[in-house]
């Protein structure tokens, strides 16, 4: 069945129903001037953000989808205070939404790049391996319950902003690590969309130091990075599995056994973390990384207080030693505790 004929939350082919489910918000495209905007594809080209679009049925587009819409555009406007009130389900199901139909776009775009081939920017297999991801997304359509756990680390920060609009949206997201950050205005958001909660666990105190400061998009794109590269080597494989009783999933979440990170955690490069966060940034690496084998940061001063910036435009900042902090986010997790996270989370 074609990707461009389904909708793809309910995954039923209506062509005659199908409607365009606009993947950047309009409403996020008004307020911020965004539309003829463009963002970077998996090929590095680009596609303006009024252009990605993907099918989706008028009764999920229109009843399901919007009023979660409605509801995210209007607390947003509000500020970071009036943000916070969202239901932890809602903001999942918006980001989740972005963050698939992100990868979706691409496995319908035809890849230029590569002449006279058909193939496709990302392939079905992409899609396919997000299927956990698709099954979250029926909480919007009241067909799914999560069964004793929450699948996401979701972080919120109060972000300083620029004057002109089209500067007060940023978005990045990770494929690989399920992570997907957006920034409006003074809300700053980072999420990943499938740990069961590990990174807000093991980040806990530090969130909470950060939280209490205003950060500037620059300080949430790196805490970004090094939550994205973090991820790789904290948490343990989850398997995802849903029972079907009645019209609903009740969807569950459990450690593989022996799949605790424990040797991945020993291959933790600064060299590496460094290069992830540079990407984030979108900035050299020579930015983050020294060639004693230390790195840089731009979020916690020696004594562990938030760094600040004075204003948007101050882009004058101290850049700290981070080896310290790196043993210390090591130290703070073991296999039996990554095990205990999911068994408290996950199980029946």
């Amino acid at each position: 069945m074609s990707l461009k004929r389904k909708c793809f939350l309910c995954g039923l082919d209506r062509p005659l129903t199908v409607t365009d489910e606009d993947v950047v918000p309009n409403w996020i495209q008004r307020r911020f001037e965004i539309n003829s905007e463009r963002f970077v594809i998996a090929n590095l080209t680009t596609i303006k953000n009024q252009q990605i679009k993907i099918p989706a049925c008028s009764e999920c587009n229109n009843i399901y989808l919007g009023r979660i819409e409605s509801r995210i555009a209007s607390s947003s406007a509000l500020g970071l205070d009036s943000f916070k009130t969202v239901r932890q389900n809602t903001l999942f199901v918006w980001l989740a939404k972005i963050f698939y139909g992100l990868v979706y776009k691409q496995a319908m775009l035809t890849d230029h790049t590569r002449p006279h081939s058909r193939t496709t920017v990302f392939t079905g297999a992409h899609v396919n391996n997000l299927q956990h991801i698709h099954n979250f997304l029926q909480v919007a359509r009241e067909r799914a319950i999560f069964k004793n756990f929450f699948p996401a680390s979701i972080f919120l920060f109060k972000t300083l902003y620029a004057d002109d609009p089209k500067f007060q949206f940023h978005m990045v997201y990770c494929l690989e690590t399920r992570l997907i950050t957006i920034i409006m205005k003074d809300i700053g958001i980072v999420a990943t969309l499938d740990d069961c909660g590990i990174m807000k666990q093991l980040s806990d105190s530090r969130h909470k130091k950060l939280s209490e400061a205003t950060l500037h998009p620059y300080q949430v794109m790196e805490f970004a990075g090094r939550t994205s590269y973090a991820i790789k080597h904290y948490k343990p494989e989850i398997l995802f599995t849903s029972k079907l009783i009645g019209f609903r999933k009740y969807i569950s979440a459990y450690q593989l056994v022996g799949t605790s990170r424990a040797a991945k955690r020993k291959t933790w490069s600064p060299l590496d973390c460094a290069y992830v966060v540079s990407r984030f940034t979108r900035t050299p690496l020579q930015d983050w990384y020294r060639d004693d084998g230390s790195t840089f940061t731009t979020l916690l001063d020696e004594k562990g207080d938030a760094i600040q910036f004075r204003s948007y435009d101050d882009m004058k900042y101290e850049r700290l030693d981070m080896r310290v902090h790196r043993v210390d986010v090591e130290k703070s997790l073991d296999s039996y505790t990554a095990a205990k996270l999911i068994e408290s989370s996950g199980s029946d």
